[in-house]
């Protein structure tokens, strides 16, 4: 009786129960592993997948072990359609828990630039009003009254002087000068003219003349005020000659600001031409900075799970086992046969790439796929099992073709797999 190895935990109960009828019927039936791959057509190495649950034998493996062990063909069918529902199952499990990690992922990547721009103004207004009721309640009751002098009641003994009293709005208006008697007249001069005040009239006070004081004009009108324009220009001549200086001292402020509206004029011009040039220097050196960001964002690799070396084109050529890819991470979309044999194109959604892989097939006979111009063969060893190398896959996966050449010629390709058919696992 051959010992058995204990199957995984990880698999499905109705999995489990359906390798261990398998190894029942081969117990029952006294035949050896060798024994059963010879009746059976399939390879030693593939039955001992089979009955270990590392693998989901196919239908027609099933089949042929019934005939081998005398077994009831339909029942053991029916178990192998609820086996093989329960492994679609579990990949599916598998596929939304690899999903979930991914977003996982990317929400913790998202959460590293910082929280939103409108929750960082809400937290801004939130501690400019905590400052401010820190101020307030800092702020004493009687802040801001220390002018006010103690009374003699707060310290006895203590002479306290009179406040201040508070300075008047406008000062005082200053006295009137004394009248100046008039000048007498030199002898022989002639009486003053008679003016509108009434000078002339004994009975009314006689006020000084402008004239009399040095700042009036000696021709009797009104005094002279020097004014900054007149400084600049220089002294003015007293009467008729102070025209010309006026003149040439608003000629002068003119130019001034000729001048300057002029030297503004060329300063904006000035600016406007170093913007200018700043903005077609920045534009170059920002195409030139742009074809080095993308190249280096296309560099960035994607996430891979867990174990998974490679995807897409990284992934042609390279042993999918070896990678990561096969196992619970690929499933066949399409089969066919070529004699004997039966070959199925693995795809790998997690790496983006497939494979074609041959069972039960006779030493020398080989299996080919196809995609994206990549062509990879495998030929079948001693066990009757084989499978190429990867290729890469960018379109629908249903759409890549294998094919099986047998020794003596006969050749056969994949159809893809009818919706609800069964799905078999390994690589």
């Amino acid at each position: 009786m051959p010992r058995w190895r204990a199957l995984p935990e990880e698999l499905d109960p109705q999995v489990k129960e359906f390798a261990s009828q398998l190894r029942r019927l081969v117990e029952r039936s006294g035949l050896s592993v060798a024994a059963v791959a010879d009746r059976t057509g399939y390879s030693k190495t593939s039955w001992e997948r089979y009955l270990n649950g590392r693998l989901l034998p196919p239908q027609r493996a099933v089949v042929a072990l019934a005939e081998a062990t005398g077994a009831h063909a339909g029942h053991l069918t029916t178990m192998w359609e609820l086996a093989e529902r329960a492994w679609s199952r579990s990949e599916m499990r598998h596929d939304v828990t690899m999903e979930a990690i991914r977003v996982a992922q990317a929400r913790a990547a998202l959460g590293e630039f910082g929280p939103a721009p409108d929750k960082a103004k809400s937290r801004t207004k939130e501690k400019a009003k905590e400052r401010g009721k820190d101020k307030s309640q800092d702020r004493k009751p009687d802040q801001g009254r220390g002018d006010e002098l103690p009374s003699s009641a707060d310290f006895p003994g203590l002479t306290v002087p009179p406040k201040p009293s508070p300075a008047p709005s406008a000062p005082p208006a200053p006295p009137a000068p004394p009248a100046m008697p008039p000048p007498e007249p030199a002898a022989g001069a002639a009486a003053p003219p008679a003016d509108g005040n009434g000078t002339d009239r004994p009975d009314r006070a006689a006020w000084p003349r402008m004239a009399d004081y040095g700042g009036a004009d000696p021709a009797g009108q009104a005094p002279r005020y020097d004014t900054p324009r007149a400084e600049a220009a220089g002294p003015a001549a007293p009467g008729p000659g102070a025209a010309p200086a006026t003149d040439a001292a608003d000629r002068q402020l003119r130019r001034r600001r000729i001048t300057m509206f002029l030297a503004g004029v060329v300063g904006a011009l000035l600016v406007i031409a170093a913007a200018v040039l700043l903005l077609d220097v920045n534009a170059k050196e920002g195409g030139k900075q742009a074809a080095p960001t993308a190249s280096a964002s296309a560099s960035k690799k994607p996430v891979l799970p867990a174990g998974v070396k490679c995807a897409g084109a990284d992934c042609a050529g390279k042993d999918p086992e070896a990678m990561g890819c096969g196992g619970r991470n690929a499933d066949s979309t399409s089969r066919g046969t070529a004699g004997r044999s039966l070959v199925e194109v693995r795809y790998s959604k997690v790496c983006g790439a497939a494979w074609a892989r041959v069972t039960g097939a006779a030493p020398g006979d080989r299996a080919s796929i196809s995609s994206a111009g990549r062509t990879e063969t495998a030929k079948a060893g001693q066990d009757g099992d084989a499978y190429t190398a990867m290729v890469p896959v960018t379109g629908d996966p249903a759409k890549i073709t294998a094919c099986g050449t047998t020794v003596t010629g006969v050749k056969g390709c994949t159809k893809p797999v009818p919706a609800g058919s069964g799905r078999s696992a390994g690589r």
